[in-house]
């Protein structure tokens, strides 16, 4: 078996979604493209996780009053530092961080209103059990202890509110509460609270559990954990997310829609002139990783800048591409050689025959 392969929210997640992205993310560790979203989200748990800090707090109260970090300019520094290390510096993004930041703190920050103490920000977790057999792990971003029970805080910065289908079954909120039964074993109330920084007038959603409901989930754990364990490249054939239904509008973004809607390489938007988002390893790309003596890939990257200084060999490496959306993209390649304009290239060549998913 190799190594094992320890189960997390967003492994079980990938996985679910689609065995070709989990395929190139877990197992080939192929590198994954950075957004302006993930580097806003990175600058504001990073400026939440530092408030909580004793030598910090004193920080809260004036931004608050004033209604933006800009009162702040260790703050300030500190989130342009993040964005700037993730290559999206600019005031769109700046912004944004500012209101979001605003956000999280006019929500009990402190855990005040419930009579709150928060003794561990960004709470680490491993949760093992022998029967039935797995083993997870998490952070919880902020723990906040009360009476007879603990609320668990987990910062959002998604573009949108999870749909109810995502609400009634969401495996980080299940895996947390399962986690807190154990960390907390003398308290009785346990809670997961998701805060959509985005949406200040709306930004809550709270998730409890039975405990028949966590029981039910251990052994859906055991089966995911048996899989990630005993993966192979035939697996990664068995869940193209291209090959799912189309979600409907309470399921959140899955099936083809996780793929992006760029018909080839570098697909325009007629009306920003902004390339079409795509999965990662939708198209193929050339990419960078960084060995150690042994040969062990230390880091890989699209941008062969951002391994210069560091100790290691540098090899240079090609990924073909998803094998779903090849066909397509090589018959629409034959289309443009022949003249056809671009925007008349079809979406319904090189279907790919659907093979069995796994039994989730």
């Amino acid at each position: 078996m190799g190594k094992e392969k320890i189960l997390s929210a967003s492994r079980i997640k990938t996985l679910e979604g689609c065995s070709w992205k989990y395929w190139c993310e877990y197992h080939n560790n192929y590198p994954e493209s950075s957004n302006p979203g993930s580097a806003r989200g990175t600058a504001c748990h990073l400026v939440l996780e530092v408030l909580l800090n004793e030598r910090h707090k004193k920080y809260i109260n004036k931004i608050l009053k004033a209604g933006t970090i800009e009162v702040v300019p260790s703050i300030c520094r500190l989130v342009k530092k993040s964005l700037t290390r993730d290559g999206y510096l600019n005031d769109e993004n700046y912004n944004w961080c500012d209101e979001w930041i605003l956000c999280g703190l006019n929500l009990d920050f402190l855990g005040e209103d419930i009579k709150g103490e928060i003794k561990e920000p960004e709470k680490h977790f491993v949760l093992e059990s022998k029967n039935p057999k797995f083993k997870i792990r998490g952070y919880i971003d902020k723990p906040v202890e009360f009476e007879n029970g603990v609320k668990m805080v987990d910062y959002k910065t998604t573009k949108e509110i999870f749909p109810a289908k995502e609400i009634e079954y969401n495996v980080q909120a299940l895996a947390y509460l399962l986690a807190a039964k154990e960390l907390w074993p003398d308290l009785e109330k346990f809670s997961l609270e998701f805060q959509f920084l985005k949406f200040p007038e709306t930004p809550i959603i709270e998730i409890t559990a039975t405990d028949d409901e966590l029981e039910g989930f251990k052994y859906y754990l055991e089966h995911v954990y048996a899989i990630i364990n005993n993966f192979s490249e035939e697996d990664a054939h068995r869940n193209f997310s291209k090959n799912n239904p189309w979600p409907k509008d309470d399921e959140g973004f899955k099936g083809p829609l996780a793929c992006g809607y760029g018909k080839y390489p570098g697909h325009i938007k007629p009306k920003t002139g902004l390339p079409y988002w795509v999965c990662d390893h939708k198209w193929a790309y050339d990419y960078w990783v960084l060995l150690d003596e042994g040969g062990k890939v230390i880091k890989a990257v699209k941008d062969e800048k951002k391994l210069e200084g560091l100790e290691g060999i540098v090899e240079k490496r090609h990924y073909e591409g998803c094998p779903v959306h090849q066909p397509d993209w090589n018959l629409k390649k034959q289309d443009i050689a022949k003249g056809k304009p671009v925007a008349d290239v079809g979406d319904d060549v090189g279907k790919a025959k659907i093979v069995d998913n796994f039994d989730f």
